[in-house]
């Protein structure tokens, strides 16, 4: 009696408006802000006004390093500083994203009476990195960079601690990234074609709402939610995976999707011989890009879940099919609901194992 992998069937959220992917972008950043001086500088007053440029680039998930200038006009005083600064990113992939800033370079402290002086400076501080917005061809992107420093100032005999409050206005560029590229199944018999349709006399329709028409649907009553073949039928050990759910704007899997996923890691285990495809769709809000882009992140989320957990990388692969095959209405609030899901479908079964769901 064949044993059975028993897994459930419930659509993922794929949030169509998550942060796209940053890494490898250059950016330049004009700042304006204040600068608050430290007290035993005898200086009167604060800069009311501080003019700053940053030019970096986004070196990794977590690092961007910059190269950062400003000046500020006080009474009597004006100093101007430059410094090579790392950023400590987190939460990269979302669209409020905080950092912590550390560097040092100079600071030319000019005074109307008195020496020019030139003198070692270090300085950190936190900010965010909120993005309002990216081009369609994901080339460019404009986010908004409010951030405190404080700046520590070496001038010879003595030592001043100063601080700066700043917005930036960001400007990244770069290419657009691009699709993952992922392991592909043999490629089969071809199917002999299908006699052609006699004309109709009305719009082509789709009854069961699986994106096959029923001009060319051999299985027309097949349940919603189910992942079919180019026929219209059921395909073979295809199951939408159930309670597998992501934080929004975000490829961060939710807590209550590990009940689902830790049921498929004791399967795997228990059943080595299945070697399975994770399959990300999407609902078609967003350009095809970028559908395809947050498809494949996180069918690549859930792999990486699997992996972690002891699953053996040649026994699962991962391929996004963003908003490419629907399985309901696109028009509705619920077939977007149904078209955002993972699918996880078997690409070699020696036949001992029977797929299915409750």
């Amino acid at each position: 009696m064949k044993k059975q992998v028993l897994i459930g069937a419930m659509a993922c959220v794929m949030a169509a408006n998550a942060g796209a992917d940053e890494v490898g972008r250059w950016y330049f950043t004009p700042q304006i802000g204040a600068l608050i001086l430290d007290d035993d500088r005898n200086v009167r007053g604060d800069g009311d006004r501080l003019f700053g440029l940053a030019v970096g680039k986004h070196l990794h998930d977590r690092w961007s390093l910059e190269l950062n200038a400003n000046g500020a006009k006080v009474e009597g005083f004006a100093p101007y500083a430059a410094s090579l600064d790392a950023l400590r990113v987190f939460r990269r992939n979302q669209n409020v994203s905080p950092y912590v800033t550390f560097g040092a370079g100079a600071i030319r402290n000019d005074v109307d009476v008195g020496s020019v002086n030139t003198d070692a400076m270090v300085q950190a501080g936190v900010g965010l990195m909120w993005k309002l917005g990216e081009n369609r061809r994901a080339t460019g992107a404009f986010s908004v960079r409010p951030e405190i420093k404080a700046r520590w100032n070496d001038a010879g005999h003595e030592r001043f601690l100063d601080y700066t409050a700043a917005v930036g206005f960001q400007f990244s560029f770069g290419p657009a990234p691009a699709a993952a590229v992922v392991a592909m199944p043999a490629a089969t018999e071809p199917v002999a074609p299908t006699p052609a349709p006699a004309p109709a006399l009305v719009a082509p329709a789709d009854s069961d709402g699986d994106g096959v028409l029923d001009t060319k649907d051999l299985c027309p009553e097949t349940s919603r939610g189910v992942a079919v073949d180019e026929k219209g039928c059921p395909q073979r050990g295809s199951i939408t995976l159930a309670g597998v759910n992501f934080e929004n704007d975000s490829v961060v899997l939710l807590s209550g999707s590990t009940v689902v996923l830790d049921r498929l890691v004791a399967d795997l285990k228990k059943y080595p011989q299945l070697e399975i495809e994770l399959q990300g769709h999407t609902d078609s809000v967003g350009s095809d890009q970028y559908n395809q882009r947050l498809s494949q992140q996180r069918a690549n989320a859930v792999r990486t879940y699997l992996l972690n957990r002891g699953i053996r990388a040649s026994q699962v692969v991962a391929r996004g099919y963003g908003e490419s095959q629907p399985i309901s209405d696109n028009s509705t609030a619920a077939g977007r609901a149904q078209n955002r899901r993972v699918v996880m479908h078997v690409l070699q079964n020696p036949g001992e194992v029977e797929v299915a769901s409750p």
